[in-house]
C-alpha cells in the first residue's frame, strides 16, 4: 500500500478511536439571557464522576473597570446555574480546591462572592497575602490568569451544614450585574 492510502484509510480511524476516549464532553452552553462570555461546560463521560466544569476563557481580570470582572463573574455563576436549573438541580457546590463547599467553605451566595474577591484583589495591592479565589500558580482556586473555572457538583437538596448555592437566587443576583 502507498503512503498516501494509508494515510486515507488510518487516519480517519485514529481520530475516532481516540475521540471515544476523551474522558469528557464539552459544549458551549446557550443562555436564557444573553452574555457577552463564552462559556463552555465540561462534563465527564464517566456516570460516576459527578463533577462539571463551567468554564470562561474570555475573562479579563487584568482590566481595571471592576463592573467588567463582576459581570463575567455572574455570566459564569449564571451559566453553573441555568445548566442545573435544565438538569433538575435546585443546588449547587462550589468544590475548586481552595474553594470547596463541601469542605467548608462557607461563602454561597453570589454577592458573597464577588465582595470577597474585590477584597482579595484590593488586598493583594497593599501586601501579598495567601487569597483562596485568585490562584496563584497552583490552579486550585476559581480565578486563573483569564479563566474563570468553576469545578461543581449539582445537587436536588441540600445537605445539612453544609453551604450549597442556591440556583434560583443565583439567576436572580446576577441581574444586577449584567447589563443588558
Amino acid at each position: 500500500m502507498s503512503h498516501r492510502v494509508i494515510q486515507i484509510i488510518f487516519l480517519p480511524a485514529l481520530v475516532f478511536i481516540l475521540s471515544a476516549c476523551t474522558p469528557a464532553t464539552f459544549q458551549k452552553l446557550k443562555t436564557p439571557k444573553p452574555i457577552k462570555s463564552e462559556i463552555t461546560v465540561v462534563i465527564p463521560k464517566d456516570k460516576e464522576n459527578k463533577t462539571v466544569w463551567i468554564r470562561n476563557d474570555n475573562s479579563n481580570r487584568n482590566n481595571k473597570n471592576i463592573q467588567v470582572v463582576n459581570q463575567e463573574i455572574a455570566e459564569t455563576f449564571y451559566a453553573a446555574a441555568i445548566y442545573g436549573k435544565r438538569n433538575g438541580y435546585e443546588y449547587f457546590a462550589l468544590t475548586n480546591g481552595n474553594v470547596n463547599n463541601l469542605n467548608g467553605f462557607p461563602i454561597n451566595t453570589l454577592d458573597n462572592l464577588i465582595g470577597l474577591y474585590q477584597f482579595e484583589e484590593d488586598d493583594a495591592k497593599k501586601y501579598y497575602k495567601p487569597r483562596q479565589l485568585v490562584s496563584q500558580g497552583h490552579g486550585k482556586s476559581i480565578f486563573d490568569a483569564n479563566t474563570i473555572r468553576l469545578q461543581l457538583q449539582y445537587f436536588k437538596k441540600p445537605i445539612p451544614g453544609l453551604f450549597f448555592y442556591n440556583i434560583d437566587e443565583v439567576i436572580q443576583q446576577t441581574d444586577k450585574y449584567m447589563s443588558n
